[in-house]
């Protein structure tokens, strides 16, 4: 996906949010705020969202060093997941098919963004976290994910966010020793890099990171090694709207799993409801 004018207001919101959140100090603030305005005045509109919020981290980085902003939310957002599964764990198993359930906590856990929402609340996310088991979801995709990933011999699962990964977990464990986690190479935002695998719950499967700062898989900045792998695997699953806006044009099997959270991409896949679960798969 490009860039387009409506994507303005959340990278502007964004910006806002990482100012306020790296630095309580004036001269800091100007500085990042003005480095980054810059920044943005002279992006190409031809490469994707999830590019613009590269660039921000990157500035970040320059000025107040390779802080993890977010690292405490993170670790947060991954307790509040554990606790939301402890507490519907038993009615989930008694009620639902396990790979539905799994599949709907999974799309439902991509509502903890610090990137659509920097001022997102934790305290507002567990109603919405359990909402996903009676929410609409077309069973004929459910039944098209679920025989895509039976058949795959080789499957990169490309996480999000955390506190989505626990519920994740769910899903990959599934399919055991088919997966390939797909993590964030360095901090950005609240999304899943190798540190926080362990306390999700996901430890011991094989890793691949991509070596990079973009909320999504980069064509141009991701490892190497990271396409390797992504190529080399039978299919794809990428969650959220990040991975979703930079592997939109992908040309192998893949399934995004997200809640369409933004305007943009609501309109984009032809006017979905905002908030509503999507599996989108894609040359399968």
């Amino acid at each position: 996906m490009q860039f387009t004018y409506e994507c303005l207001p959340c990278v502007f919101k964004q910006i806002y949010h990482m100012v306020r959140k790296a630095s309580d100090d004036s001269t800091t603030r100007e500085k990042l705020l003005r480095d980054m305005l810059a920044s943005m005045a002279g992006m190409d509109w031809n490469r994707t969202p999830t590019d613009f919020a590269r660039d921000q981290q990157l500035i970040l980085n320059q000025v107040i060093g390779g802080t993890d902003l977010y690292r405490v939310e993170k670790d947060l957002s991954t307790e509040l997941a554990k606790e939301v599964w402890r507490d519907i764990a038993e009615r989930v198993a008694r009620e639902h098919d396990a790979f539905d359930a799994a599949l709907r906590l999974a799309i439902g856990g991509n509502i903890i963004d610090y990137g659509i929402d920097g001022g997102f609340q934790l305290a507002e996310a567990k109603g919405r976290l359990t909402e996903v088991l009676t929410l609409p979801l077309a069973p004929d995709r459910i039944t098209a994910l679920r025989l895509a990933m039976a058949k795959a011999e080789k499957i990169l699962y490309v996480l999000d966010n955390c506190g989505e990964a626990v519920f994740d977990r769910l899903l990959i464990e599934q399919f055991g020793d088919k997966i390939t986690l797909g993590v964030r190479g360095m901090p950005i935002l609240n999304d899943v890099t190798r540190r926080e695998l362990a306390s999700s719950g996901l430890a011991g499967y094989p890793v691949v990171d991509t070596g990079d700062c973009t909320p999504g898989v980069s064509s141009r900045h991701a490892d190497p090694a990271f396409h390797q792998v992504m190529r080399h695997a039978d299919l794809v699953v990428a969650k959220g709207q990040g991975n979703f806006e930079t592997l939109d044009d992908y040309d192998r099997p893949i399934f995004f799993l997200f809640r369409a959270k933004c305007p943009v991409v609501a309109k984009y896949l032809g006017g979905v409801e905002l908030g509503s679960l999507q599996v989108v798969g894609k040359n399968v």
